[in-house]
């Protein structure tokens, strides 16, 4: 059998050791002639045997040399047919090596012996999760969202290791931690936790529809590092940021005016606490209460539209200030979170703030705000975060000095 040698391309084939052989059955209590099977094996491991219909008299069947004795026609013509397949299954592993895809014994027993079922590879075992999940629960289309990122981040470790189209069969304890490494060089160790656990997900549900036999995955705990990242900016950067003049800059009118518009946005998340999902829907309003005015609605995540987790925050006067220059609160511009992050990191740096902005610190921001300036309890920030759980609230702030100073009075005699 042909092996791939190391070639030292990133995403090279690893050598295999390809073993097919063929096993002769026992005749039946009528019959002088056994079955043929074959049994293939790669890199110890091996696939259900399989039939290959060829019938042959034990008295004449040579184990050790895999062929028919004598100089029969028949005897020739099973020897080549037997020849034939032993060609056909070098043919097919030289095809998985060109395709750059995983060797593995139940692949080639299908390649030749005419399965035509498809295989179940990780990746359509995790089209049927997806859509046993959207049936099934109630998430919303951004959980969904979710999902796919994660499941393109180990499409990635699975093409870069040489296992394009692992079958799900195939996976064990050793290509998982595997992609524990490979997420944790690439990702904070909170994000490749989740990415691992749900590639432990995926697995679990095709253990429990009975596609693999056991879950060797199972026993492997992940534990997150519980350092939760609550960077925002403070209230004299909101400040620096809101009274920056982008006119003062050398650029051409347009980029001015791109500049201005997501500086804008970046306050509305920094004092509303948007998420970027909820702003460019934009299925809020803005109400009245007691003479102030309010932005309220439910957030995109809530369970199927159930409209689960509603949010509402009083408008600061810079919120009300930007509402006015563009007429309406509708009417801010709409971009891709991936662009709306590009032009924040070129705002901070123009503006001198010594921090990676995204929408998602601006989010952060607001959550800090209310715990720390405006000392509201963790109940009162998760309800303008739109959380229907306090256990979120830690992922975007966390209580500090100021808020405790604001909490804590000694009376003159220390008591």
């Amino acid at each position: 059998m042909a092996n791939l040698v190391n070639s030292g391309l990133k995403t090279m084939q690893p050598t295999n050791r390809v073993n097919i052989r063929f096993i002769l059955h026992p005749p039946g209590p009528r019959s002088k002639e056994g079955v043929l099977y074959v049994r293939a094996t790669v890199n110890g491991v091996r696939a259900p045997q399989k039939s290959t219909g060829i019938k042959i008299n034990p008295d004449v069947w040579e184990q050790k040399e895999q062929r028919v004795s004598g100089k029969s026609g028949i005897a020739g013509m099973t020897n080549t047919r037997i020849a034939q397949l032993k060609a056909y299954f070098e043919e097919a592993e030289n095809r998985l090596i060109l395709a750059g895809d995983t060797i593995t014994a139940k692949k080639l027993v299908d390649a030749v012996m005419g399965d035509k079922a498809e295989p179940l590879t990780f990746k359509s075992v995790y089209s049927q999760y997806v859509e046993h999940r959207k049936l099934t629960s109630r998430n919303s289309e951004i959980t969904f969202q979710g999902y796919s990122k994660y499941f393109n981040n180990i499409s990635l470790y699975l093409e870069q290791t040489g296992q394009k189209n692992v079958l799900i069969t195939d996976i064990d304890d050793r290509v998982f931690m595997g992609l524990i490494k490979f997420m944790k060089a690439r990702f904070k160790e909170d994000y490749a936790v989740k990415i691992a656990n749900f590639f432990k997900s995926v697995y679990r549900f095709a253990f429990n529809k009975g596609i693999v036999k056991n879950n060797p995955l199972d026993s492997i705990t992940l534990k997150r590092s519980g350092i939760y990242d609550t960077t925002h900016i403070t209230t004299d950067e909101i400040r620096k940021l809101a009274e920056f003049d982008f006119r003062e800059l050398p650029f051409p009118p347009d980029s001015i005016r791109v500049l201005d518009e997501e500086r804008d946005a970046f306050l509305l998340t920094c004092f509303t606490g948007l998420h970027h999902s909820d702003y460019i829907k934009k299925q809020f309003k803005i109400t009245e209460y007691k003479g102030s005015q309010w932005i309220e609605g439910y957030r995109v995540k809530s369970e199927r539209g159930q409209k689960s987790k509603p949010y509402t925050m009083k408008l600061h006067p810079i919120v009300l200030s930007i509402i006015d220059k563009y007429n309406g609160v509708y009417n801010l511009p709409i971009r891709n979170n991936y662009k709306r992050n590009l032009i924040l990191k070129q705002i901070a740096a123009h503006v001198g703030i010594k921090k990676h902005l995204t929408t998602k610190i601006g989010r952060k921001t607001c959550a800090n705000y209310c715990l720390n300036v405006l000392n509201m309890s963790l109940e009162e920030t998760a309800k303008v975060l739109g959380h229907s759980s306090l256990n979120f609230v830690k992922y975007y702030a966390d209580i500090d000095k100021s808020r405790l100073d604001n909490r804590i009075h000694f009376e003159q005699d220390g008591l």
